[in-house]
């Protein structure tokens, strides 16, 4: 049964992360949609799938007399849910452009309209993993169920070890095994900061564009094949970084953690920051340079065992890093409302 102080979830990208604006407003801090009447917005967004499943190009737009007409909705906000619907969201005039630099919806004439997913380049990534040498099998596994997609070139392994005389042996392993040639193998010590780890793989990269998985972590069919998609989409806003919502599945069974946003595929030019809960540093105006895909899912797999063991040796990594409100929502069966 949900418990009576979690918060509803968000009906674009089912964030709990809602605060009250004024009584009657109620706002994702998450994907930054606002509804005033959940059944209406709910609605409208049931029509534009129905309408989206046979229509090549549907408008929005701010004018309160269209059917499509949906009530607070900046720039960044209908991205996320072109994403939902696998499309993309272009401004269609002067003002729609100007909006969208200030992430603002202007009174009257804003229009964005949707399309298929046309825009795909032909762009290379690099898959990049943090690993300790017992896990090796993971990574194993890792690379197996990945091998297969066009677009990674390579695959950067950092394990958590010192001994570099054992690099070799580790490379011919993986090579081995997984039957996949452009595999880096570096050896360097974890020292308690998962932020320098990740920027190792950042500075020796070959592509642009670095997607960052652990071990204990697969990628769903629908955000394979939205991976291409999302790199143009990238190139078209100018943005460092693509977040993904994360499915968290614990002992078999999807945890109520989610979307669980990570931030993963990363311009090689970007650097983490944090020793835990790494993120990638962005400075200010983060919404200008990064968006929210919500077209397929990070699925990771954790014990209730592991969440519990990993909460306290974040703790130790840092003050407050524990999060015992995510450990809570991690043992927590998925709840829909």
């Amino acid at each position: 049964m949900l418990s009576e102080h979690l918060a509803p979830r968000c009906l674009l990208c089912e964030s709990r992360r809602i605060f009250q604006r004024s009584p009657n407003i109620s706002v994702c801090q998450l994907c930054g949609a606002q509804f005033f009447d959940r059944n209406e917005w709910n609605n409208k967004v049931k029509l534009l799938d129905e309408l989206l499943r046979r229509d090549v190009r549907v408008e929005i737009n701010t004018n309160i007399s269209s059917n499509l007409y949906i009530w607070g909705l900046k720039p960044r906000t209908l991205r996320t849910l072109a994403s939902r619907f696998c499309r993309i969201m272009r401004p269609n005039n002067f003002i729609g452009q100007l909006g969208i630099r200030v992430n603002r919806l202007l009174p009257m004439g804003t229009l964005s309209f949707f399309e298929p997913e046309r825009n795909s380049i032909n762009q290379k990534i690099t898959i990049g993993c943090i690993s300790r040498l017992e896990d090796i099998h993971q990574v194993e596994e890792l690379i197996i169920s990945l091998r297969r997609l066009s677009y990674i070139s390579e695959f950067i392994i950092i394990f958590d070890h010192a001994d570099a005389s054992i690099q070799k042996n580790l490379y011919n392993r993986l090579r081995n095994v997984t039957n996949f040639e452009n595999i880096k193998v570096v050896l360097h010590p974890l020292e308690r900061n998962f932020s320098r780890q990740r920027n190792l793989i950042q500075s020796i990269a070959n592509e642009e564009w670095v997607f960052h998985l652990d071990t204990d972590e697969r990628i769903n069919k629908d955000l394979e094949e939205a991976i291409p998609w999302n790199l143009g989409e990238a190139e078209y806003w100018k943005s460092d970084v693509i977040s993904f919502t994360r499915t968290n599945i614990v002992s078999g069974e999807k945890s109520d953690h989610f979307p669980d946003p990570q931030g993963r595929l990363v311009r090689r030019s970007i650097r983490f920051r944090n020793v835990v809960h790494e993120e990638p540093d962005l400075g200010q105006n983060t919404w200008e340079r990064t968006f929210l895909c919500l077209r397929g899912s990070i699925l990771h797999y954790l014990s209730r065992e592991r969440v519990l063991a990993r909460s306290k040796q974040y703790e130790n990594l840092a003050s407050g890093a524990g999060k015992p409100e995510d450990e809570a929502a991690l043992l927590r069966p998925y709840s829909a409302v």
